[in-house]
């Protein structure tokens, strides 16, 4: 057991975590025997939204208690043999950019895992957190890169990148007994980094310089026709392997990219295309 009372087990994200948030004035207590006994905090949103860092690392702590097992906190289903769970569960939308109390600062899971704290839920469907684009969640233009939105930014240098925030959220919902699901969507914003990495399996229209017709004089059946279109394949993987040997990356959707980087490379690929 380390000085707080946690198993040792504990990931090294949480660690940095409760060390970044820092020591509550006050044991939560009152807060810890309410979560134990009726599952949530029976106080509005926004109260609970309010609670300081602090307060909120000394909840998570006291009821994860325990329960880490080889450095991770097990699912509430983790033992069910299918689905078939769901349809006795509650289910609560989250989307963590509308978490934040700052209306000019997106929320982040930082903020989420204090809503869990006010939400009677036991299943949590999480709104889309890759990035995206024109603002709308389900324009996905990654599906390696998390929403810069839905991070804490001023921690991402503290030693808590966005992948350890996503954990931090997942593992919080297990803490309380609550199960975790998130929308994979069928679908990517036009230009995204999974269609430049992977144009053959895309259907392209290429059109002339005016923009005002489709190129060669060619009807859009005649442009969907295998060979025209695996001429234009090519001509896209040129175009998007040019810029990403120049900026010495291997492809657009490697999680190793800077995602900054990455988006200054596709926005150059799409001014091309």
């Amino acid at each position: 057991m380390d000085q707080d009372g946690a198993s040792l087990e504990r990931p090294q994200y949480w660690d940095r975590y409760i060390q970044l948030a820092g020591k509550a004035d006050e044991h939560p207590a009152g807060h810890i025997a309410e979560l134990r006994e009726r599952g949530y905090l029976a106080s509005p949103p926004r109260a609970v939204l309010e609670l300081d860092d602090a307060t909120v690392a000394a909840i998570y702590s006291a009821l994860a208690h325990t329960r880490w097992s080889n450095g991770k906190m097990p699912s509430p289903k983790a033992g069910e043999a299918d689905s078939s769970w769901m349809v006795r569960s509650d289910f609560c939308f989250v989307n963590v950019r509308a978490c934040g109390l700052d209306r000019d600062r997106p929320g982040s899971f930082i903020d989420g895992m204090r809503l869990l704290l006010a939400l009677p839920a036991n299943a949590i469907h999480l709104a889309p957190f890759f990035e995206c684009v024109f603002g709308n969640v389900y324009a996905i233009n990654s599906l390696a890169h998390i929403n810069p939105e839905c991070v804490r930014q001023d921690w991402l240098s503290e030693g808590l990148d966005a992948l350890s925030q996503l954990r931090l959220f997942v593992d919080a919902a297990h803490i309380l007994g609550k199960t975790v699901g998130f929308d994979l969507e069928p679908h990517t914003a036009q230009f995204s980094r999974v269609v430049l990495d992977t144009p053959e399996h895309f259907r392209w229209l290429a059109l002339e310089d005016e923009r005002d017709r489709l190129r060669g004089g060619l009807t859009q059946d005649e442009m969907l026709e295998p060979a025209v279109q695996q001429g234009i394949v090519d001509e896209v993987r040129g175009i998007v392997r040019e810029h990403c040997l120049a900026a010495g990356i291997r492809f657009l959707e490697d999680p190793a990219n800077d995602t900054g980087a990455s988006r200054r490379v596709q926005d150059r690929i799409v001014q091309d295309l």
